[in-house]
């Protein structure tokens, strides 16, 4: 066997087996047990001493490696407007990437604010989870209102703001300021 690799999270076991070609009749881990194989969810080395039916004997050591993913990070913009977009990425590089929103890539283009969350696969298999939110963008409104206005009176409203882009009003106006009418 060679260097088996094991993954911590989610937690995983790996099976040591000991087999020889000439008759073993016993087995002897450092870990106590005498069984052929055990089970390990340690990284480490595990070794395993064989008696064979002649009384000949050898040792052989295993060596569990971890194959965690040990860095996972994602860069983009945090803050977005609703109905834009950015692209997310993962800054390291993996075999398989999955995102929330049905992403297959290192990259991912997100639409609006939110929690995006990628779970990658290494090349050893193992899998991590990382989740990033983008936040919508503050909107800067200011509303000139005019003093309460008296039946049948009318008075602009003005909404103004450095970043505004569009504006919808209740009467369905998409203009900056709308006149509105006291009945």
């Amino acid at each position: 066997i060679g260097s088996p690799t094991i993954c911590s999270s989610p937690a995983e076991s790996e099976i040591l087996t000991a087999t020889g070609s000439n008759n073993i009749v016993s087995y002897q881990w450092a870990t106590g047990e005498e069984t052929p194989s055990i089970s390990v969810d340690i990284p480490g080395i595990y070794r395993v001493t064989v008696v064979n039916s002649q009384g000949c004997s050898a040792t052989k050591a295993f060596t569990l490696v971890s194959g965690d993913v040990t860095n996972l990070s994602i860069a983009g913009l945090p803050v977005l407007c609703f109905g834009d977009s950015t692209e997310l990425r993962v800054v390291q590089t993996f075999e398989q990437y999955n995102w929330s929103n049905g992403g297959s890539g290192q990259f991912n283009t997100v639409v609006g604010p939110g929690v995006y969350t990628v779970t990658v696969t290494n090349q050893n298999g193992c899998t991590a989870s990382r989740s990033f939110t983008v936040q919508p963008k503050p909107v800067n409104l200011s509303l000139n209102q005019p003093d309460p206005i008296c039946s049948g009176d009318s008075a602009l409203l003005v909404a103004s703001g450095g970043s505004i882009k569009s504006y919808k009003w209740f009467n369905g106006s998409t203009e900056s300021e709308t006149t509105v009418t006291q009945a």
